[in-house]
């Protein structure tokens, strides 16, 4: 059984004086995902708002436009698409606007 927290939400914030609509997911890592590389935990549970699935090579572009963040061991962890998920770590995804993921 996976154990998965997840929780989402809409986010709006203000960048260069425009509102912009943001997706926001927050997951706590359980044992079925401790050990899973980041990028290809957020390509397989991460969901922007247009449903449609993350390949890695997005997931890896959240990872370095700053759109994920990793708090494990109580410590704020600069994220890595290599970074192995522990037990309890929490990670927060904001997804930008969907015309971000065009290739």
């Amino acid at each position: 059984m996976n154990d998965l927290l997840r929780d989402t939400e809409l986010d709006l914030y203000t960048e260069d004086s425009r509102m912009e609509e943001t997706h926001t997911e927050t997951f706590s890592i359980s044992h079925d995902a401790a050990g899973v590389r980041l990028d290809k935990f957020l390509s397989e549970h991460a969901a922007p708002a247009d449903g449609v699935p993350l390949t890695r090579s997005a997931a890896v572009r959240l990872l370095e436009s700053g759109c994920v963040s990793l708090i494990s061991g109580g410590r704020v962890v600069p994220p890595d698409k290599n970074t192995r998920l522990r037990v309890g770590d929490l990670l927060t995804v904001h997804h930008p606007e969907a015309t971000d993921y065009d290739v």
